[in-house]
């Protein structure tokens, strides 16, 4: 159900790289949101991941009070599914359809973080080609990318269009777009 995706941009770990804590905020987010808004909740809560990584979400939903629900983990390795409360995972048949789908929600899951991933990579990217460009900032780069999508439609536009979306007077725009080209060139 695409309309039920999320994207998340981990807030509580500075640049750290921590699964543990990562979970604990998405699981918290998530379902701290759905809870107050009477949305109600999953079936089933699929954490990537083994004993550790459900442990984090188990734990964030009894934080949250959340009324029981089931969680399982699939750690990618031997594809195990770790259940809480149990300490050895369960091996289901490579055959087994329960297994093929918990993979198949998994690689979705991978998919659709792998595409925002390289979508905020090439944004950032973007960002600072733009601000390269004397007189473009932080605000006028993230406005032109919001205006055109890219650096591509961006090089394309009238400098008319391009001053109105960067703020800046028709000399910068002509400016703007001159460097844009020479760097496709």
């Amino acid at each position: 159900q695409k309309s039920g995706y999320r994207h998340y941009h981990i807030r509580s770990l500075d640049g750290r790289i921590d699964d543990f804590e990562a979970i604990r905020e998405v699981v918290a987010r998530r379902y701290a949101r759905q809870l107050n808004e009477n949305a109600g909740l999953p079936d089933l809560i699929l954490i990537d991941g083994g004993k550790g990584q459900i442990s984090s979400a188990v734990s964030m939903l009894r934080a949250l009070e959340a009324p029981p629900v089931a969680v399982v983990g699939l750690a990618k390795k031997q594809e195990e599914v770790f259940v809480p409360g149990q300490s050895e995972p369960l091996l289901l048949p490579e055959a087994s359809e329960a297994l093929r789908m918990l993979q198949a929600v998994r690689d979705e899951a991978h998919r659709f973080a792998t595409t925002f991933h390289k979508q905020i990579r090439a944004t950032a990217l973007n960002t600072s080609v733009l601000e390269s460009i004397k007189g473009i900032g932080k605000k006028r780069s993230r406005a032109l990318l919001k205006a055109f999508g890219s650096l591509d439609e961006i090089r394309r536009q009238h400098p008319e269009a391009v001053a109105r979306a960067a703020s800046v007077n028709l000399e910068k725009a002509e400016e703007l777009i001159s460097y844009l080209s020479r760097l496709e060139g």
